[in-house]
């Protein structure tokens, strides 16, 4: 009887297949999203159905600009300020140097057109 040997199941044989790694931080975000529409659905209402009525219909005041203050910073683009020099004192790609055609070089280029 033969050993069948066993491939672990950690992806597949080409390069890059199988399931991304996810960071440690994405196992939670993803089980809270995951727990919010559940609770959404049981519920009948969805977590952004939820926040709108808490930051429109609330009455109390901090609850409000509480939940306001959570829709902007999550919806709300985050502005990166990156700075780019708008001269140059150098290039930014070198090419190489440009050098004359030897004299040679050109003879056998003029002998090899009178060929044809």
């Amino acid at each position: 009887m033969t050993d069948i040997i066993e491939q672990p199941k950690r992806g597949g044989a080409r390069p890059g297949a199988g399931r991304k790694r996810k960071l440690p931080g994405e196992k939670e975000v993803d089980a809270l999203i995951q727990a919010f529409r559940r609770e959404g659905e049981l519920a009948g209402t969805s977590a952004a159905k939820e926040l709108a009525r808490l930051a429109f219909r609330s009455e109390n005041e901090r609850v409000r600009l509480k939940a306001l203050t959570l829709y902007y910073s999550v919806v709300s683009v985050k502005r990166v300020d990156i700075s780019m020099p708008t001269e140059h004192n150098k290039p930014i790609i070198y090419l190489p140097e440009v050098m004359p055609k030897p004299a040679e070089a050109i003879e056998r280029e003029r002998q090899a057109l009178e060929r044809f």
